[in-house]
């Protein structure tokens, strides 16, 4: 649905280099019915990037991609900065798995924080398995700070892949979010350490005033609801 910046394995060339991007308040839904391994927003490398306050349900795949690319480390140091908060997704990889509500396959520098994210996910069919995780740091993600989303229905809320083994990229930090699943992938080799920082329920009917307020405050703001 919204894509920005170049599928460029290795971004050495400046023209092909974003920044400053702001992709907010967008009703994004039903989209790639044909093509499944479309996207709700696809960003590339990004120096400067803020993905907020849009509302993603019903996709095939994951509902937001940030940072996306495959090159080696020493091309992605201009990937920085990265705010994503208060989006509200809804039934994500309904058709294909290994994916995220939130997937982030790469470090980035600077300030890279996943916030206040509301985020409910689809029930798992024969199609798409159980590799559906909420907040997805996949192969050198790293140097991410995951703190206050609300995250309820997805086999993992958080996952990560390898972070321990790339210690050169800095760690992913996870505290005080809010969620309904007590399992996480790995996280990096961190999930033991982010437990007793975690905020577990039952179910979404118990939610505290702190995870409704999250709740409320994500998706569209007023002035753009439908």
């Amino acid at each position: 649905a919204v894509e920005v910046g170049e599928d460029s394995y290795k971004p050495n060339d400046a023209r092909m280099r974003i920044s400053d991007v702001v992709i907010d308040n967008n009703l994004i839904h039903d989209v790639a019915n044909e093509y499944y391994g479309g996207l709700g927003i696809l960003l590339f490398y990004a120096n400067g990037a803020k993905i907020t306050h849009n509302e993603i349900k019903n996709v095939p795949y994951s509902a937001i991609n940030a940072g996306w690319g495959w090159a080696n480390n020493e091309y992605v140091e201009s990937s920085r900065d990265f705010l994503i908060s208060h989006n509200k997704i809804e039934n994500f990889c309904m058709e294909l798995n290994d994916g995220g509500a939130i997937y982030m396959p790469n470090p980035t520098f600077g300030e890279a924080v996943v916030e206040k994210n509301y985020i409910v996910g689809s029930e798992p069919t024969m199609r798409t398995g159980t590799m559906l995780h909420g907040i997805y740091h996949d192969a050198f993600g790293a140097n991410w700070t995951d703190r206050y989303n609300v995250i309820d229905c997805t086999i993992d809320w958080i996952t990560g892949r390898g972070v321990k083994e790339r210690d050169y990229f800095g760690s992913i930090t996870a505290h005080d979010n809010y969620t309904t699943s007590k399992s996480g992938d790995n996280a990096g080799g961190i999930f033991e350490e982010i437990k007793e920082q975690t905020h577990y329920v039952e179910s979404a009917e118990e939610w505290p005033e702190e995870a409704l307020q999250i709740i409320e405050e994500s998706g569209l703001e007023s002035e753009n609801e439908y």
